[in-house]
Formats: C-alpha cells, sequence, structure tokens
C-alpha cells in the first residue's frame, strides 16, 4: 500500500508535525546538529487534505556531529486517539485515573479531529450510515450512551472536578499540551485558541 510520491521540499511540512516529532536525536558522543534538507511523504492517506496534515512516512537527511544520518519519522491516519491521551492535565491534578480521563476526553476529540476513514469505518461496523460527518457525530452519541449505560461522567463537571480550579488551569494545560507530542502528532494542528475551546467542551460538555 506504499507509493512514492514527488519530492517536497521542507517547507511545505509543518515544523510542528515533522520538525519536532524527529528534532533531537541522540548520538553517541553528543547530540546531533540537524540541517533538514529535504522531506518526501511515500503514503498518503484518504484524509490528507485535513487540517493540511497527510499521514504517511517522512524522510530527511540530518548533518549529525560524526557524519550525516537520514531520520524517517511515520505519522500513521488511525493512530488518532493519542490526542485523549495528550489533554489529562486535570487526572493528576485532581486524583482521577487517567483511563477515566482519557475515555471522557476522547469523544470530544474525535469531534475535533473527524470525520476520519477510521472513524467511518467503525460506525459502519455497528449500523450507523451516512456521510463522514453524520458517522463520526453517530459514533460519538453511541460511545455516550454506552457511557451512560454504564454510569460514567461524560463531563469533568460530573466528574467531581471543581469548576473554579480547573478554569484557573486552562492556560497551563493548553501551554503543555502545545509540546505534547500526542498533540503534536495529531492529525490536526490545533491552535491555542481550539485547545482552550476543548478543554471547555469537556468540562461543560457540547
Amino acid at each position: 500500500m506504499t507509493r512514492t510520491s514527488e519530492h517536497v521540499p521542507t517547507s511545505g511540512i509543518s515544523r510542528r508535525t515533522f520538525c519536532k516529532g524527529a528534532a533531537v536525536l541522540g548520538i553517541w558522543g553528543g547530540l546531533a546538529s540537524f540541517g533538514l534538507t529535504s522531506c518526501a511523504p511515500h503514503e498518503a492517506a484518504e484524509s490528507a487534505a485535513a487540517g493540511g496534515w497527510k499521514a504517511g512516512t517522512y524522510t530527511a537527511e540530518v548533518t549529525g556531529h560524526n557524519a550525516p544520518y537520514t531520520v524517517s519519522v511515520t505519522f500513521s491516519d488511525n493512530a488518532i486517539t493519542g490526542m485523549a491521551h495528550g489533554m489529562d492535565g486535570a487526572g493528576g491534578d485532581f486524583g482521577k485515573p487517567h483511563g477515566l480521563m482519557t475515555g471522557l476526553i476522547l469523544p470530544y476529540t474525535m469531534l475535533y479531529l473527524g470525520p476520519r476513514p477510521v472513524y467511518s469505518g467503525v460506525a459502519r461496523s455497528i449500523g450507523l450510515a451516512g456521510d463522514g460527518e453524520a458517522l463520526c457525530r453517530g459514533l460519538v452519541e453511541y460511545i455516550w450512551k454506552l457511557y451512560d449505560e454504564i454510569e460514567m461522567p461524560k463531563t469533568l463537571r460530573e466528574a467531581g472536578i471543581p469548576e473554579q480550579e480547573y478554569l484557573a488551569r486552562i492556560p497551563a494545560y493548553v501551554e503543555r499540551s502545545m509540546g505534547d507530542y500526542n498533540i503534536i502528532l495529531a492529525p490536526k494542528d490545533p491552535t491555542r485558541e481550539e485547545l482552550e475551546e476543548l478543554y471547555r467542551q469537556i468540562y461543560y460538555g457540547i
């Protein structure tokens, strides 16, 4: 399924999706000094246009302390649950289990990232129909219905996290998320404003 595509200059690659993904390479005897000269994606996904992000393997030549190196980083279109992990700042602050927190956050990040082929595939497998937007929304509603059945909270407020203390921490959570690789390698490149809105959504719901 891998196919070679045209050479793409480094200037066409998001700094956050590639450079931060392979910014530091530890080399025996010291750190590499990078000189990214080129980058070529070898695999295009169905949703490549979303947010300017393209799934695939990216390679770049770099100049190390002792010799040239080639760095390859793969960004997968279906490895997109990590954004919820990167947004669990409140769990540690308020004594909530990480599994509970990421499960609670996941539907909100799905709505932000969607529609995606992987979401559509899962939605169809449980009998849902429609276009990508409808399938994504339907899958999230299915998940929330399941949460109701197992009495799992769907918002941080329902989880018992105090409102004002949480809201006061949102700027710090946003700052932390901007440097978290689960966010950096997400299929979309969120702005600070988008992350702040997501943090509010997971507290109050939508």
